[in-house]
């Protein structure tokens, strides 16, 4: 799926998403917190969601609490209806709210801290 792969070279983590192609196509996107927000049976955290129907475009809303109707806090993404994948991760990219953003005490990869005695190879 482009806009999950998209969505995650943008540093969205994704906690799940789900694709119908019933009557009326459709696409749910859950947002994690981070890479360490797994979604769990008995976790009631809220999560933001991404969704695209084929009648209406891209939206967010907040998944639903226990007991609380399906969703909440609607808004449309600023985005085309049939936009390209990365120009949707970049309309979600931009919304902290959505997407946190980036941790600055951890580096980024391929940037760690090299190991002790590590020595840069002589050229050959």
């Amino acid at each position: 799926m482009a806009v999950v792969a998209a969505l995650e070279a943008a540093s969205a983590c994704i906690a799940d998403f789900d694709l119908y192609t019933d009557e009326d196509r459709r696409m749910y996107v859950t947002l994690a917190a981070g890479p360490d927000d797994v979604p769990d049976d008995e976790d009631d955290t809220r999560r933001w969601i991404l969704a695209w129907i084929d009648d209406r475009g891209w939206f967010t809303f907040l998944a639903p609490g226990p007991g609380e109707s399906l969703g909440s806090c609607v808004s449309e993404l600023p985005c085309s209806l049939m936009e390209l994948p990365e120009d949707v991760a970049a309309a979600v990219a931009a919304d902290r709210t959505l997407v946190p953003a980036p941790r600055t005490d951890r580096p980024l990869p391929g940037m760690e801290e090299t190991g002790r005695g590590w020595r840069p190879r002589p050229p050959t």
